[in-house]
């Protein structure tokens, strides 16, 4: 698709108030085209986000595979069937990994999420992202250390990198829910190289930029 101006519209979901982010492109034939980036939860408010504009909803892409990401990926779907759920090749994507890691990370408030009906549910996914390919317009680049197979979505045109729990705004995510610290000291190296300009839209709290996050990090 060629890279025209991405439109993007933030959307704060769910217990965790995980930003999920619905996408906007003006193909070259004049159609839009949308895609969602971590549908975390709340249905309602990113199918109200995504009917602003007329169009097709291409992929549902996620940045990993923990529950706060997910919890409307089944209800989106079910809305946009031709839409594509693609999902990093090493991040292991079921309901029994899901609901496990949901219940080390909640603890008793797990009994009162829907992950503890028996009926939770997670669509099969459609594609298995690579670290750099093109996706959308965006540079697919694999993020281990939050989750094995974490994955960040860096739109080198407008300069917007998308980062999903990897890098927060002067922080990092967690690595004791299926991931590693020494991978995330090197995946943040790796995002720590990108143009200082790019704007950091986090998967949690607000953005923040590669420069204002250089000298934060001491590894």
């Amino acid at each position: 698709m060629q890279n025209n101006k991405l439109k993007i519209d933030c959307l704060q979901t769910g217990m965790l108030q995980t930003n999920c982010y619905c996408l906007f492109r003006t193909g070259p034939d004049g159609s839009m085209h949308k895609a969602v980036i971590d549908p975390g939860d709340d249905i309602r408010v990113i199918l109200s986000s995504l009917s602003k504009l007329e169009g097709n909803l291409d992929y549902i892409l996620l940045t990993h595979a923990h529950f706060d990401h997910l919890l409307a990926l089944s209800a989106l779907k079910a809305s946009f069937p031709q839409a594509l759920v693609c999902i990093g090749e090493e991040e292991p994507y079921s309901v029994e990994t899901i609901v496990s890691i949901a219940k080390n990370a909640l603890g008793p408030t797990f009994y009162s999420t829907p992950l503890s009906d028996p009926s939770f549910s997670v669509p099969p996914a459609d594609m298995l992202m690579k670290d750099g390919q093109e996706i959308f317009g965006m540079k697919v680049i694999h993020t281990p250390g939050h989750t094995k197979g974490s994955l960040c979505f860096l739109d080198e045109e407008d300069k917007v990198l998308f980062s999903g729990d990897t890098m927060f705004c002067g922080s990092h995510g967690r690595t004791d829910l299926g991931g590693d610290m020494d991978d995330m000291k090197s995946s943040l190296m790796e995002l720590l190289a990108l143009d200082p300009e790019t704007t950091v839209l986090c998967g949690h709290d607000g953005p923040t930029t590669i420069g204002e996050e250089k000298g934060r990090y001491e590894f």
